[in-house]
């Protein structure tokens, strides 16, 4: 099944989304998490903390949106892709493309830690280089370099 939208569709969807947001902070006071966007690596993070917060006590940093609940976006991520790909028959055990499998988990290993060293999402660091942050700069640029190297080397790959 494609879903299709016409242009209008996404304009006024996004429009209504914003302009919601901005009313709502303006109107109601909702406060949004600091700087948060859906990240598959700063939100297990935060998730992994507040466990160890509430199970061995420790008294780790989290952001004050998830003190009392855990962010549970990661696991609700990875239970509805495993729904969607079981409902379409896709959910299939499969042989690894990779030729090099242990290289391939290094550098997964690499992403995820490079990731929470920066501070994990995209557009969390955008919002660092609009602040003004050297860090954040250095990050963007290790994104988007890191945006064409992959699409240099799948393009040679074929």
């Amino acid at each position: 099944m494609k879903l299709k939208l016409r242009p209008n569709v996404i304009v006024i969807t996004g429009v209504a989304i914003g302009l919601s947001a901005a009313l709502g902070q303006a109107f109601l006071h909702i406060q949004p998490p600091e700087a948060y966007g859906v990240c598959m690596v700063g939100h297990p993070s935060v998730l992994v903390k507040w466990l160890l917060n509430n199970i061995w006590h420790t008294n780790l940093s989290i952001t004050s949106a998830f003190v009392i609940y855990p962010s549970l976006l990661a696991v609700g991520l990875v239970v509805g892709a495993l729904i969607a790909s079981a409902k379409n028959k896709e959910l299939i055990r499969q042989p690894s493309t990779a030729k090099n499998k242990y290289g391939a988990i290094l550098l997964g290993f690499l992403v995820a830690n490079l990731g929470l060293v920066v501070g994990a999402c995209p557009i969390r660091t955008g919002l660092l280089v609009a602040y003004g942050s050297l860090l954040g700069v250095v990050a963007l640029g290790g994104i988007v370099t890191g945006v064409f190297l992959g699409v240099w080397h799948l393009r040679r790959a074929k």
